[in-house]
């Protein structure tokens, strides 16, 4: 089983483009692994006043977050979130680029040609390894037409291809690949062609909701499970399990599709509240509630406190959803458990992936409806939750057991093999030689085995002197300058510049022994040297291999990569050398 939650901020990225972030998190199990469960959360919800106000540690609903530990409440947003890996050691977490305000403008500059791609592929590769995220989320509302459609295939193999190159140069599970997807059959068949981009997706997220709202002032249902009767024939899959099933018929298979699930409900103000009061009547935007604050719009934490106060509740039986009306004329159309659970049958039965939820600061996180006492909190996620896992979910508030922080665990001992996790991988006989007294490093192939069957995504790796064959993901060439692989327009750049004059009588390594830090793996992956910035070191287990960065070249721990040294900033973590 995986669940997924995900968060929104506003950063720069190293694009210099505003953009709209989305954090996603995975929990597994090993009873049930076929489905996903994706919870998004906002980052403008930790401003909403009193029980509406909702923070990263409410992710977990077994624990208080005044029971956090003091070190905790002064970290950063991103560093909140992936704290909760500590709770929980399975969690993965993605940022999400885009959104509604995000538009589509952007999105077609960014993928109009290579060199724009690569430099937002680069740079969210980059921002997503230096906070510790495992994925990246793409949410383009919506490409439309047929340049779009080829830039979007372009971008994605693109960023596929850049993905499984980083895995190998970092020795790091591969970053994961996702979108969030229109539900409307005229965006679909404008925005995307489906069995492209399906080989290049690892899920998408499916936006089943916002099927209807006051923006066309008359009721209807956020999102009805089915349609009806009396639906036009271009309303014919205008409901969840149309669009979801037209996903599956343009070529998006089944278990890559998560089906969304709203926790927020749409509402109307009356227009006639005495004699038009069920669906298709009349009616302007509902009155702003007391926490969301937009007109039209309110969490499913307003609903249990509407219902507690005499709002009627009504079901829908055809599109299998319920709503309400409160104060005689506020009219909404909202989830509940018993529609949740409908849904989430329809979901096994019909064998998608999963379902998501927009979002967990709109469902009772705090456990203060009337009825949290049977349900807890969390009641719509819980229920998703048991119902997909076939287990009763706790959310009870109990006492945290934390993991400790790496700088807490003894590394191991035991000797590692350095290519261990790299099974496939044995030393190549015919090149074996050509590592022997050479420095531990990828390396261009020696020039007596190049033939007419080279090619140039080939290279090697030396260790210990031994070499390991290795690849570049296709589409990549070995670029001999950098040590890595690249795209073919940069394979021939020139060799690194040498460092600026002002420069050449510094002193790059401290030779004083009381002042030097001990260098020791803690992860796997690539680790600034804590004495030099001319070095870097490759944790394989608990072994440490020391590398030099090319000439002229200094290691930038945030991109994690030898830079030139006007990029690389120094700090306290750096010996100074720039």
């Amino acid at each position: 089983m995986f669940a997924i939650c995900v968060f929104f901020a506003l950063p720069n990225l190293l694009c210099k483009l505003l953009i709209l972030i989305t954090i996603i998190g995975v929990e597994a199990t090993e009873e049930n692994h076929e489905y996903l469960r994706p919870c998004y959360f906002t980052n403008w919800a930790q401003y909403r006043q009193g029980r509406a106000k909702y923070l990263p540690e409410h992710y977990i609903p077994a624990y208080d977050p005044a029971d956090l530990p003091s070190d905790w409440q002064p970290k950063g947003m991103y560093a909140r979130v992936n704290d909760l890996k500590k709770f929980d050691p399975t969690l993965k977490t993605l940022l999400s680029f885009g959104g509604w305000s995000f538009g589509t403008r952007l999105f077609q500059q960014i993928t109009s040609s290579q060199q724009n791609r690569q430099k937002f592929i680069n740079s969210a590769i980059a921002f997503v390894r230096l906070h510790n995220f495992d994925g990246v989320d793409i949410d383009w509302e919506y490409p439309k037409g047929e340049t779009d459609k080829l830039n979007l295939n372009y971008f994605l193999k693109e960023f596929k291809d850049a993905i499984s190159s980083e895995s190998v140069t970092s020795y790091k599970p591969k970053l994961l690949l996702t979108a969030a997807v229109a539900a409307g059959t005229e965006n679909i068949d404008g925005g995307y062609d489906i069995p492209t981009i399906s080989k290049y997706f690892d899920f998408i997220l499916l936006m089943s909701y916002d099927f209807h709202g006051a923006w066309e002032q008359k009721t209807g249902m956020n999102a009805p499970l089915y349609g009806r009767a009396t639906d036009p024939p271009e309303l014919k899959n205008w409901h969840v399990s149309g669009a979801a099933n037209y996903w599956f018929h343009k070529g998006m298979p089944k278990n890559k599709i998560i089906v969304g699930i709203p926790t927020y409900g749409r509402g109307w103000t009356l227009t006639h509240p005495q004699d038009q009061r069920g669906l298709d009547a009349p009616g302007s935007a509902a009155n702003p509630t007391k926490y969301v604050q937009t007109a039209g719009t309110a969490a499913y934490y307003e609903f249990c406190e509407m219902l507690a106060t005499g709002a009627e509740h009504h079901f829908n039986k055809e599109m299998q959803v319920p709503y309400l009306i409160s104060d005689k004329d506020q009219w909404f159309s909202y989830e509940d458990v018993n529609s949740i659970l409908i849904k989430i049958n329809w979901i096994k039965q019909n064998q998608f992936g999963g379902a998501f939820v927009w979002t967990l600061d709109f469902d009772d996180f705090n456990g203060l409806c009337p009825d949290a006492q049977h349900l807890g909190k969390y009641p719509l996620i819980g229920a998703i939750a048991s119902e997909l896992t076939n287990k009763t979910i706790n959310t009870k508030l109990i006492q945290p057991s934390i993991l400790p922080s790496p700088s807490q665990i003894t590394p191991s001992t035991t000797s590692i093999s350095p290519i261990s996790n790299c099974s496939n991988i044995k030393p190549n006989n015919n090149n074996n030689n050509f590592c022997v007294g050479k420095k531990d490093g990828f390396m261009q192939l020696p020039q007596q085995s190049l033939s007419a069957l080279y090619l140039p995504e080939e290279f090697l790796l030396c260790l210990s002197g031994n070499a390991f064959p290795m690849w570049c993901p296709k589409g990549l060439h070995f670029n001999s300058n950098y040590g890595f692989c690249t795209f073919p327009l940069h394979t021939s750049s020139p060799p690194p510049f040498p460092f600026p004059e002002h420069h050449s009588k510094r002193t790059l390594i401290n030779t004083q022994p009381s002042n030097r830090k001990k260098f020791v793996c803690i992860s796997d992956g690539f680790f600034a040297d804590p004495n030099s910035c001319v070095h870097f070191y490759r944790c394989v287990g608990t072994t440490a291999y020391r590398f030099d960065c090319p000439p002229g070249l200094l290691f930038n721990k945030k991109l994690l990569l030898c830079d030139r040294p006007n990029d690389v900033v120094s700090g306290d973590d750096y010996y100074d050398c720039v």
